[in-house]
């Protein structure tokens, strides 16, 4: 249901791009690999196929439904809009959704180090380095909302505050119910406060000392001792600062924060609103830890094959969220092997496209094409260079050097 229409889409974009005859079912099957790999990771991509006597290395379930060749074309050929697909994955997420009433904005890092103009470096994330998306996720980790940051190419507004109100506008025009909005100090501040409740909803933020300095660094931080916190209140707002580690700074409309309460441990007492952000906060961080639980750790040529992959990710995330609330006994790992199996069926590139078929006689010769593409060949060995030739058979652009060794040793 959550991937409802993506494979659709890229198996349309793929066959009006490249010269293949691939079906929704072989895209279904590739995207089943890529889950495979990030559940029994190999070294690389070839150790997948290898055949291992000592049984180290090679994965069974890869090798009966793809030859390496097939795979890294299938890989390096397959084509998509990243728009259309990251909106139909949101939409049909958000129709299968009843939103929990706490609500956390933050971005996640989809791992990638190639080359890309908005590649991003956040510190302190699991995988520091890729392609950055900001997410509204619910105290159950739903993602709910999402978006990719592309610069000035973005689909909305990239500052802070921005950000948390086009996703709370966005959760309210859909599902009408009083919600609680938490932020980290990226996005907390003062004006966002004064501007969410304005319209009635709910918020803890912690906020960096100068928004506004005049409430954090130049009051509340004064004679501040370790272990110890300050607080002031109006009729509107409450906020303080706590100082533990380090300064943090909360502001809140939905509680006084100078009440003191135990810690989730029973060992600590500390500041009510302090407990509550804690508690919290991590639906963001914690589906993120999700999606790189299980994922491909392959390097990945392309930015789109690593949000391909991101993407079908935050998809298994949501439809095992959903199987346990509604009553389903099972985790990450076995939903994930589920989807697989449903992903897969009976398809298989190997008996239709590998061996098997070239081996059927005289139909394999070179076609010209239009637009020169990389050879599959030369790639094997290591050696970029395009050709205006490919297999009418096996859609595999080749040189005519190349022909025989491909089918030969195929």
């Amino acid at each position: 249901m959550i991937w409802s229409g993506i494979s659709t889409h890229i198996q349309k974009e793929t066959e009006r791009r490249e010269e293949v005859n691939w079906s929704v079912d072989d895209i279904n099957l590739f995207l089943a690999s890529q889950l495979v790999m990030g559940l029994t990771p190999e070294p690389s991509i070839d150790d997948y196929f290898r055949d291992d006597l000592d049984g180290i290395f090679g994965s069974n379930w890869m090798k009966e439904r793809f030859t390496a060749k097939w795979w890294s074309n299938v890989h390096s050929h397959i084509h998509y809009d990243s728009n259309i697909c990251m909106n139909l994955l949101r939409n049909n997420s958000q129709k299968v959704w009843n939103l929990d009433q706490v609500l956390v904005v933050d971005e996640m890092l989809i791992p990638f180090t190639g080359k890309w103009k908005y590649i991003q470096y956040i510190k302190g994330k699991p995988h520091n380095t890729g392609l950055k998306m900001f997410c509204l996720a619910d105290s159950n980790f739903y993602i709910w909302d999402f978006w990719l940051y592309k610069g000035v190419e973005s689909e909305r507004s990239a500052k802070p505050m921005n950000i948390v109100l086009d996703f709370i506008s966005n959760a309210t025009k859909i599902q009408h119910k009083p919600f609680y909005v938490v932020v980290d100090s990226y996005y907390g501040s003062l004006k966002l406060a004064e501007a969410l409740h304005e319209k009635r909803i709910g918020f803890l933020f912690s906020c960096k000392s100068d928004r506004p300095a005049k409430l954090f660094s130049k009051f509340l931080h004064d004679d501040l001792e370790k272990g110890s916190f300050n607080f002031t209140n109006n009729r509107d707002f409450s906020a303080m600062t706590y100082f533990d580690k380090a300064k943090v700074n909360l502001i809140t409309n939905l509680f006084l924060t100078n009440k003191i309460v135990q810690n989730s441990t029973q060992k600590k007492s500390i500041p009510f609103g302090l407990y509550w952000y804690r508690r919290w906060l991590g639906g963001v961080d914690h589906f993120d830890r999700w999606l790189h639980l299980y994922l491909s750790s392959h390097r990945n040529i392309k930015w789109t094959q690593a949000l391909l992959t991101a993407l079908l990710k935050i998809a298994v995330g949501n439809t095992n969220i959903i199987a346990n609330n509604s009553g389903f006994d099972t985790n990450l790992k076995n939903t994930t092997i589920e989807i697989i199996k449903h992903l897969a069926k009976d398809t298989t590139f190997r008996q239709e496209r590998g061996r098997d078929r070239v081996k059927k006689g005289f139909q394999h010769f070179p076609m010209k094409m239009d637009k020169a593409k990389l050879c599959i060949e030369c790639s094997k060995n290591n050696s970029r260079s395009n050709t205006k030739y490919i297999c009418k058979v096996c859609e595999v652009p080749l040189h005519a050097e190349c022909f025989e060794s491909y089918h030969v040793n195929n």
